[in-house]
């Protein structure tokens, strides 16, 4: 899980092993999707929006997904990072983005928001 203030930037990193990983691609889906919705479901998967889908976003060649100016709207929810290799196999790792609301420094841990709980 992943913890931010609106208007600060993130990194999320692809939670995904492998080597070497030739592509990623990254899925937003509400923050009403759960995980097991994703992984376990029998149901069809929610419709996710592909990254990124504005200037605020990029994926680095690391495979890890910038966000500059987090909005809560727009980028809290359930991120999933598919890695592919050069011979076609794919893995997936999936997070979680909350963006909380801002308050004074001194009611937050600081290093809770700059670090992932992983």
């Amino acid at each position: 899980m992943y913890v931010c203030i609106p208007g600060l930037s993130t990194k999320l990193i692809c939670p995904v092993g492998g080597y070497p990983l030739h592509s990623f691609q990254w899925t937003r889906y509400s923050a009403e999707t759960t995980i097991s919705d994703i992984l376990y479901s029998r149901l069809p998967v929610p419709k996710g929006v592909s990254l990124p889908s504005s200037l605020r976003q990029k994926v680095d060649p690391n495979g890890s997904l910038l966000i500059d100016h987090v909005e809560r709207e727009s980028d809290q929810g359930l991120y999933v990072c598919d890695g592919e290799n050069k011979i076609g196999r794919h893995a997936q790792g999936v997070l979680t983005l909350n963006v909380i609301s801002k308050c004074q420094p001194d009611q937050i841990d600081l290093q809770l928001i700059v670090r992932s709980l992983e």
